[in-house]
């Protein structure tokens, strides 16, 4: 007799078999009544869902792993060519830096979607973003893209539609092909445009060297079955060395408008590992060029056997996860990782190839040396050909100046540079014969015009000579460089606290491009909490107009993002690399970057200060200036006086025709200044001070609250500089406004007050004006521990004594 148990497991065994039969009937009855009779009342009865909503989808992700993906890219393309007839409430209009207003590109937001419609299907385009903000204030978001249609349309949408839109964007890039240059941010590529007009017809070398280099180009690109048959990754290596001036920056403008190549322009500096660099690799595109310029100064960490006892330093958190090792960098060249793309070129460019690690030249891995040198005549033929037409053979002076270029050692910079000064090809020949002969004789000046030589050079060709004056200037210069060795020596501890904060803090961001000129770079000192948008302060440093540099700011910035804001420390062209004309136009684009980009890096667009110091002040002045009157004249600008809350010149001159004499006095030669100055034609235009008493009430107007910050013990620039603008401001109508530091010199209130620690006079004044209104940030801030001491006392007493400055 069976048992209870065994009936009832009998009877769940049944019911379970039947259950399942009829649900098997169900599907069977389903999968037949949706082929055939999708319309039908019996479909309706079966809950099946019409055919317009069996909706099927593509998710498009912006990275495939650690590549970007192209699909993505191309998708984002062609939606934005939908955007401009879409019905889209929420879309972002971008302009490329350079380019005209024709060439607005629209894109999606994340959260918003556009109809798109496709041999009589429609399709659902819609773009998300997961992710967020990474610490230290990078963007980590991702986006993707989900492309949405009826479930009927799968074949037609992915054998016919992808690749249409993939093609229609292939044959619109190509058409409006233009190289652009990438630089590296928080392990991302960041694009403008590439205008150097630099081609190999206008660049001043050899010409059976060009034609070398040429030629190697062109094989590379049309050997893609050789490298695929030897089993080579398909790149090119060229290692381009040189002087400085000799065109190696124009060879490589000139290497990718010939090959229509983008050009990624690797800082590795701001590479922060092996790792990092690995990313940047595989992100870059095909058919690009990687750049590494002044190799020889690249911060690489120690050699690859690591530490000093000759095995790897594993222990060492820092140099394992926070430098680019050289192992690394190699492992880049012709490693493994080398082969993550194809059609590759790989620059190298250095001043200085005795101190490279041999390892970067050895055979294999760069594969053609460029050597730059200085100008022969006929490069000089050419130059003269580019800039003046056709050269003319019997031209009177060619023979001398041909033999000069035999002995004199010019850059094809510097000849430029005279050739540009006129249109009249028969003076600008004679220029450069003058200056081959100055340098011939060992002098280089000419009246106060342009000067083609560094300072250096300069001051100290005059030992040589029996000039009591030159003697007298060469002597001083020497002692002031000897006092400025041992001014540094003393202040070294504070210096390298403040190099690890400038190198390794997630706060700074460095070498962010806003140009296309050399140095055209600016840092951002980022607050921790950005919560909400931070008032900014745009920073120009100073350095003689000659040893300008934007690490110069790092020590306000930190003190200054300590305190809720953002500091962008611009860096400019020195002389000789530059005069003043190209310094002040630098800083201005700067600025211009700043007041368009701020908002991106949590600043607010509309509390935005304008700050100098030195040269640096006397350069920010004169941009001030000159957009106000381009501005007041409605000249097309890139940003407004009227979004400059406050300008601060600190320890700045105003008024340079009072000025030549006393930097003459104190060692800066005049004939170098005046040429720093663009001549002495060209002082009243670059002095704030005669530019304000000449301008109308318009521009005056236009003008933002001045605060004039000075030393009453400043020997560099006197502190009558600041008191004389003060006054002519007041005078004309303008808000100024002057602080004099009772006993401070030039460098006290920018650099030994800030490494005394404790109270910082500076840093209180310019908070006082830009948190004037905000009470409750006034009172977080003064209860906000004061910073420590980085010096100690006897070493920046020391160092006082001793400054050149």
């Amino acid at each position: 007799m069976a048992s209870p148990n065994s009936e009832t497991l009998e009877r769940y065994k049944n019911a379970i078999t039947a259950a399942s039969s009829v649900v098997g009937a169900a599907m069977l009855l389903r999968r037949f009544v949706a082929d055939v009779l999708p319309d039908t009342a019996l479909g309706a009865l079966l809950l099946l869902p019409p055919a317009s909503a069996r909706r099927h989808s593509v998710v498009i992700e912006e990275f495939d792993g650690a590549f970007y993906n192209r699909v993505f890219l191309a998708a984002k393309a062609y939606v934005s060519t939908l955007l401009a007839a879409a019905p889209v409430p929420l879309m972002k209009a971008t302009l490329p830096r350079g380019a005209g207003a024709e060439q607005i590109t629209l894109a999606m937001r994340p959260g918003t979607a556009v109809v798109d419609v496709f041999d009589g299907a429609e399709l659902t385009w819609r773009l998300s973003s997961h992710g967020g903000r990474r610490r230290g204030g990078g963007d980590d978001a991702r986006e993707v893209f989900k492309l949405s249609f009826d479930g009927r349309h799968k074949d037609m949408v992915l054998g016919a539609y992808l690749p249409a839109g993939m093609a229609r964007v292939a044959a619109l890039s190509q058409g409006h092909r233009q190289a652009k240059l990438y630089s590296n941010e928080w392990g991302k590529w960041r694009p403008v445009r590439l205008r150097n007009a630099s081609t190999f017809a206008t660049l001043a070398m050899d010409d059976a060297l060009r034609q070398a280099v040429v030629a190697d180009l062109d094989r590379f690109l049309g050997r893609k079955e050789y490298y695929a048959r030897t089993g080579r990754a398909w790149k090119r290596g060229y290692f381009i060395h040189g002087p400085p001036g000799t065109g190696k920056s124009s060879l490589v403008a000139a290497i990718s408008n010939h090959l229509r190549f983008d050009v990624y322009d690797l800082e590795l500096g701001s590479v922060r590992s092996n790792t990092e660099l690995r990313k940047l690799l595989i992100r870059m595109k095909n058919r690009s060029i990687l750049l590494i310029e002044d190799v020889d100064c690249a911060a690489v960490a120690a050699p690859r056997g690591g530490a000093a006892g000759g095995g790897p330093d594993y222990g060492s958190t820092s140099s394992m996860n926070r430098k680019v090792t050289l192992s690394g960098l190699l492992n880049m060249v012709d490693g493994l990782w080398s082969s993550s793309g194809h059609e590759r070129i790989l620059i190298f460019t250095t001043t200085h190839v005795d101190q490279l690690d041999r390892a970067l030249l050895r055979p294999g891995r760069m594969d053609m040396h460029v050597h730059m040198g200085y100008l022969g005549f006929g490069a000089f033929r050419e130059l003269v050909a580019t800039y003046h037409g056709a050269a003319d053979d019997a031209h009177p002076l060619f023979p001398e100046i041909e033999a000069l270029l035999r002995e004199v050692e010019v850059a094809p910079a510097e000849v430029a540079e005279k050739l540009l000064v006129t249109d009249d090809a028969g003076a600008a020949i004679e220029t450069v014969a003058k200056l081959l002969r100055d340098r011939k004789a060992g002098t280089e000046e000419d009246g106060g015009g342009h000067h083609s030589s560094h300072w250096v050079r300069i001051t100290f060709s005059g030992l040589v000579h029996y000039d009591p004056e030159r003697d007298r200037l060469g002597y001083q210069w020497m002692s002031q460089l000897l006092a400025l060795t041992i001014y540094a020596i003393l202040l070294m501890p504070g210096f390298l606290q403040v190099g690890y904060y400038y190198f390794f803090s997630s706060q700074v961001r460095r070498s962010i491009v806003y140009g296309e000129q050399p140095r055209n770079r600016l840092d951002l000192y980022i607050p921790k909490d950005i919560s909400r948008p931070c008032p900014v302060v745009a920073f120009v440093t100073g350095g003689a107009w000659i040893i300008g540099y934007k690490a110069w700011g790092a020590l306000l910035g930190r003190r200054l993002a300590e305190r809720g804001i953002i500091v962008a420390c611009i860096d400019y062209r020195n002389f000789p690399q530059g005069t003043i004309g190209d310094m002040v136009s630098d800083a201005s684009q700067g600025i211009s970057y700043v007041c368009n980009n701020i908002a991106s890096y949590g600043g607010d667009p509309n509390r935005i200060y304008l700050m100098g110091q030195s040269a640096g002040a006397h350069i920010s002045a004169c941009a001030l200036m000159d957009q106000a009157v381009k501005e007041s004249s409605g000249q097309s600008i890139s940003w407004s006086v009227t979004q400059i809350k406050t300008y601060f010149g600190l320890s700045g001159g105003y008024n340079i025709h009072r000025l030549v004499d006393h930097f003459h006095e104190r060692g800066l030669n005049r004939s170098i200044f005046l040429s720093i100055m663009e001549g002495e034609e060209s002082l009243s235009r670059y002095s704030p001070e005669i530019v304000v008493k000449q301008s109308s009430s318009q521009i005056i107007a236009l003008l933002p609250l001045i605060v004039l910050m000075h030393g009453t013990e400043d020997y560099s620039i006197p502190s009558s500089a600041s008191q004389t603008f003060a006054d002519v401001l007041q005078q004309v109508g303008a808000q100024a406004k002057l602080l004099l530091y009772e006993g401070k010199t030039h460098t006290d209130i920018f650099l030994q007050d800030p490494l005394r620690g404790g109270r910082d006079p500076l840093v209180e004044d310019v908070l006082s004006v830009i948190y004037v209104d905000d009470e409750i940030t006034q009172e977080k801030i003064s209860v906000t521990p004061a910073p420590r001491r980085l010096v100690f006392e006897w070493q920046l007493q020391l160092a006082r004594r001793i400054s050149p400055f």
